[in-house]
C-alpha cells in the first residue's frame, strides 16, 4: 500500500501542508503518516533544569494527536503519529525508507522574497537528499480537486517504476489532463519540436494520454510560470534532470522574486543512482 508520511513542525505553513497531504492520501486510498522529527533543547551547564526524554516524546505525541483530531476526515480515518528524536531532514529521509511506495508531504514556510527563509531549510535538503517523491506545498496553497497536471520536461528522463507511479497515481486518481511541457528557448519548427517526443516517457505515462507542449520562452523559469497560469496547473512535476532548474528557482536565487510564490505544489522526482 501506498504511504503519504506528512512532515509536520506545527506550523501554519506545515499545517496547510498537512490538510493537503489528508486530502490528497484519501483521493488516493493510501495511508496517512504524521511525522515530528524533534531535537531535545540542551541543558545549560549548572541549570537546575532537568529534560525527560520520555516525557519530551510524549508531550510531542500529544500535539500530534491534537493535530490528528484537526486533520482527519472523518472519526474513522487513520493517521499513524510519529514523534522521532533527531535532525528534521535526515529522520525523515531516514525514516521514508520503512515502507515500500512513499510520498513525502512538507510545507513551504514564509513569505519572504528571500528564497532559502521561503522554500525552508528542511524542504531544501530533503529535495536534495530523499530517494523518494517529495510533494512541497506553498503556504497558502488549498487542497482542491486536481484538474490539471504539468511535467517539466527537457528532452531525457530517467525515473525508476516506483517513482513514476506516484505521477501515474495521481494523475489517474484525479482524473487529471497531463501535460508534457518543455520550454523552447527560441522558435523552433515542428521537425525540431518532435526531437523532444519520448516515446518511452509517452509508453511510461500512456495511461494518463499526456499532451505535449513547446511554450517559446528565453527564460525557462518565466516560460514555466505562464504556462502554469495559462494552462491553470494545479501540481507541477520536476523531472529529475530539471534539479539545476529547481535550484534556481528555489535555493541560489536569493536576490531575485520567487516565481512560484505561494500558489503551485511541487512534485519532485528524485534522481534516480545510476551507480
Amino acid at each position: 500500500m501506498k504511504t503519504v508520511l506528512i512532515v509536520t513542525d506545527f506550523s501554519a505553513a506545515s499545517f496547510n501542508a498537512s490538510k493537503y497531504g489528508v486530502e490528497l492520501a484519501s483521493v488516493l486510498g493510501a495511508q496517512i503518516v504524521l511525522f515530528y522529527a524533534y531535537k531535545i533543547p540542551l541543558i545549560v551547564p549548572g541549570s537546575l533544569m532537568e529534560i525527560d526524554s520520555k516525557e519530551f516524546k510524549n508531550a510531542a505525541e500529544d500535539r500530534l494527536l491534537k493535530e490528528v483530531l484537526s486533520l482527519r476526515k472523518s472519526d474513522f480515518q487513520p493517521i499513524e503519529i510519529i514523534a522521532y528524536e533527531g535532525d528534521p531532514a535526515p529522520s525523515i529521509v531516514s525514516y521514508s525508507k520503512k515502507y515500500k511506495d512513499c510520498l513525502i508531504v512538507c510545507g513551504m514556510k514564509g513569505s519572504s522574497n528571500l528564497l532559502k527563509q521561503v522554500f525552508g531549510t528542511t524542504a531544501i535538503s530533503l529535495i536534495k537528499w530523499s530517494k523518494v517523491p517529495v510533494l512541497v506545498i506553498p503556504e497558502f496553497s488549498m487542497y482542491s480537486t486536481i484538474r490539471n497536471v504539468a511535467l517539466a520536461y527537457d528532452g531525457t528522463f530517467s525515473a525508476e517504476d516506483a517513482i513514476t507511479k506516484w505521477v501515474i497515481e495521481i494523475g489517474e486518481k484525479s482524473h487529471a489532463q497531463f501535460f508534457i511541457v518543455t520550454i523552447l528557448k527560441k522558435v523552433l519548427n515542428e521537425v525540431s519540436e518532435l526531437s523532444y517526443y519520448s516515446e518511452k516517457l509517452n509508453q511510461d505515462l500512456k495511461s494518463l494520454h499526456p499532451i505535449y507542449e513547446f511554450p517559446r520562452s528565453s527564460n525557462i523559469e518565466k516560460g514555466l510560470d505562464q504556462f502554469i497560469k495559462e494552462f491553470k496547473i494545479d501540481l507541477l512535476c520536476i523531472n529529475p534532470h530539471h534539479h539545476s532548474l529547481l535550484e534556481r528557482l528555489f535555493i541560489k536565487s536569493e536576490t531575485q522574486q520567487m516565481i512560484f510564490h505561494t500558489h503551485t505544489p511541487l512534485l519532485i522526482l528524485p534522481e534516480v543512482n545510476t551507480v
